[in-house]
C-alpha cells in the first residue's frame, strides 16, 4: 500500500475488492451459534436416519457454496458495501440477491445434513432479520441508482429466479 492507503497497482486493488465482497452474514452466523448451544445443551435431534439428512442437505450446502461464490465472482470488481455500478451480471441477472439465498441453502444444508433441529429452527428468525436487512439494502440502491435501480427491480425477482424478464 502507498502512504495515501491506496494499493500500488490496479491487480492488487482488484484481489482486495474480491475478497471484501464475502459479507460476513452475521444473522446466520448468530443463528447457527444459537441453534448449536442449544442443540448441545438440550438436544432436538430431526426425525430419521443421518444418511437421509446427509442425502438432502449436503446438496442444499454445496448449492449455497456454489451460489455465493458466483455471486462473489460477479462483483470482484465492485465493493458491494458501497457499490459504484449496479451488479447486473451473472447470477444476479436472474436474483438480486444470489448471495443471501445461497447463505440460507448453507444454514439449511448444515441443519439438516447435521440432524440438528435447533439450528433448523433459528432459520426463521435468521430469514426475517436478513429480509429487512435486503430491504433496507433496496432503499438505499434506489437512492444511490434510481431510475436504473427500479427499472432492474422490476425485471429481476429478490431471491428465486423467474423464467421471463423484461425492463422497459
Amino acid at each position: 500500500m502507498t502512504s495515501s492507503g491506496e494499493h500500488p497497482n490496479p491487480a492488487a486493488r482488484r484481489r482486495w475488492v474480491f475478497l471484501s465482497n464475502v459479507p460476513v452474514p452475521e444473522a446466520h452466523l448468530l443463528g447457527l451459534a444459537v441453534g448449536a448451544v442449544l442443540q448441545r445443551t438440550r438436544p432436538w435431534p430431526l426425525p430419521g436416519p443421518g444418511s437421509a439428512h446427509r442425502l438432502v442437505g449436503l446438496p442444499l450446502s454445496a448449492a449455497g457454496a456454489w451460489r455465493i461464490a458466483r455471486a462473489v465472482r460477479a462483483a470482484r470488481t465492485t465493493a458491494l458495501a458501497d457499490p459504484d455500478l449496479l451488479v447486473v451480471t451473472g447470477p444476479y441477472a436472474t436474483a438480486r440477491n444470489p448471495m443471501y439465498v445461497g447463505w440460507a441453502l448453507l444454514h439449511l444444508g448444515a441443519a439438516v445434513a447435521g440432524g440438528w433441529g435447533w439450528v433448523l429452527a433459528s432459520y426463521l428468525p435468521v430469514a426475517a432479520w436478513m429480509h429487512g436487512e435486503v430491504l433496507r439494502e433496496e432503499r438505499a440502491l434506489d437512492d444511490a441508482f434510481g431510475a436504473e435501480y427500479r427499472c432492474y427491480r422490476a425485471a429481476v425477482p429478490r431471491y428465486l429466479p423467474r423464467l421471463t424478464r423484461s425492463c422497459s
